[in-house]
């Protein structure tokens, strides 16, 4: 994903991706596999490398078919969205940090 993130805006002036960012904060941990920003604020991608079948029933519980058997997985959308609010937190308890210019 980080190979195809840099292909597609490597020459974008908009567009500024961070890989496997680790942040830390009063013992918890968060760690997003790809950070995007851009003018207009910031998604996050949730890798998952899988070569099987992938299914996600009414309730988004998410399992692979793996040598024949279902396994549950977690979500990467409820992995994402729990990585959302830890950054969202972090980056509000570091806003003025952030805004005061040096």
């Amino acid at each position: 994903m980080a190979f195809y993130l840099k292909r597609a805006y490597q020459d974008s002036e908009d567009v500024h991706i961070i890989n496997d960012l680790r942040l830390t904060e009063n013992g918890d941990v968060a760690q997003i596999d790809h950070l995007i920003f851009h003018r207009f604020g910031f998604i996050i991608v949730e890798s998952k490398s899988v070569t099987t079948e992938l299914s996600v029933n009414d309730h988004g519980e998410w399992t692979r078919l793996y040598k024949n058997k279902q396994n549950g997985i977690a979500s990467p959308i409820k992995q994402a969205e729990r990585q959302a609010d830890f950054l969202e937190k972090y980056l509000c308890i570091r806003s003025r940090a952030l805004l005061i210019k040096s």
